[in-house]
């Protein structure tokens, strides 16, 4: 007996011989005929001939198609290109060098200093190692030792604030080191300060702590003689840096140190008209100060200082001198980012107004802290 089995398309899938029953359906090829038939036979044959029935393919069950849920596609790393357009690369060198920079002038000479004093304690009594690398318990006792027995140069004390600014720069000089004990608030150095203390009493005792150095508040009547005298006003290159110098710091609070004064520039003094007035003034944008650091957001001023002007004593006018100062300005060098105060010129010694009175460069350190 012979079997065959077809598809729709009337196409032979696969034939072969088996011994089977008749009309008995085989599960594996198909149906089975009585009669046999040669496989040579054609397509068409198969397709024409009336005996032969083309059954349809068995169904054949498909696994049930679970879904899949997605999973988050991950954004692909940022690559060294996308960060460096956002942050800067810094090594520890830098950061040290940027804290450096930033640091006081004047609270960084006193902390040199106070820590060479300190060194040539630590010598005379046979300590060698460097502050930061003595024990705290030790340090306590060789600070007490200082504290009682340092005296200037000429033998006298030192006055009762200055016992507490080398506290202080012993103090900063320790957390550079990150000496990881506090000398202001360890339990470990309770000594030293029991005996920064007492030795500041003693001294209140015997009448030091006045401050004997405080300068004496100016009078109306030295503004006069200062006047008078031409060392203030607008005659004279001179006289006109010292009226500057004069109005912004009495006018803007600014310190009488160079520091704040040489920090200056052209643009930090602007001229402003008041409408309700109807008088000009000049305002001062605040940078940089000694008790406004800028460490502290919230330490600043309610609103920017001015000064305005006087119109019934020209003479004595805050804005006549800044609108003269302006004026003898050498040309293109008052851009904001200009220094404010200019180095006068020495090779005339009484320069009439039609004459240059400035050059382009800044007055010197030591000259503006003596004004």
């Amino acid at each position: 007996m012979y079997k065959i089995q077809l598809f729709q398309d009337g196409k032979i899938e696969t034939a072969a011989k088996h011994e089977l029953v008749k009309g008995m359906p085989d599960e594996e090829f198909g149906f089975l005929f009585d009669e046999p038939m040669h496989m040579d036979a054609t397509e068409s044959e198969f397709s024409t001939n009336e005996n032969v029935c083309v059954p349809q393919p068995p169904l054949i069950p498909q696994p049930p198609i679970i879904p899949q849920t997605p999973t988050a596609v991950r954004a692909p790393p940022k690559t060294a290109s996308c960060t460096m357009t956002r942050f800067v690369s810094v090594d520890d060198d830098e950061v040290d060098k940027f804290v450096h920079n930033n640091e006081n002038n004047n609270t960084r000479k006193k902390t040199l200093c106070h820590m060479k004093l300190s060194k040539t304690f630590l010598s005379e009594n046979g300590e060698m190692r460097e502050t930061h690398n003595i024990p705290p318990m030790e340090l306590d006792t060789h600070l007490s030792k200082f504290m009682i027995g340092v005296r200037q140069k000429n033998g006298n004390n030192y006055q009762p604030s200055v016992l507490r600014g080398m506290l202080g720069s012993f103090e900063r000089y320790l957390k550079r080191h990150r000496y990881g004990t506090s000398l202001v608030s360890g339990y470990e150095f309770s000594k030293t300060r029991e005996v920064m203390r007492a030795k500041q009493k003693e001294l209140k005792r015997q009448g030091m702590g006045n401050k004997p150095f405080a300068a004496d508040a100016i009078t109306n009547s030295d503004i006069d003689l200062l006047y008078k005298t031409k060392q203030l006003g607008c005659s004279t290159p001179a006289s006109l840096i010292n009226t500057l110098w004069m109005n912004n710091t009495t006018h803007f609070g600014m310190r009488g140190g160079g520091e704040e004064h040489r920090a200056l520039c052209w643009g930090d003094i602007q001229l402003h008209y008041d409408n309700d007035l109807c008088l000009e003034y000049i305002v001062h944008n605040e940078r940089q100060t000694k008790t406004r650091t800028g460490e502290d957001t919230n330490n600043t001023r309610n609103g920017q200082p001015r000064m305005y002007e006087t119109p019934n004593n020209k003479e004595r006018c805050p804005v006549t001198a800044y609108k003269q100062y302006s004026d003898k300005r050498p040309s293109n060098f008052s851009a904001p980012q200009h220094p404010f105060y200019l180095a006068t010129i020495t090779h005339v010694n009484n320069p009439t107004l039609d004459d240059r009175w400035f050059i382009r460069g800044p007055i010197g350190r030591n000259k503006i802290g003596q004004l």
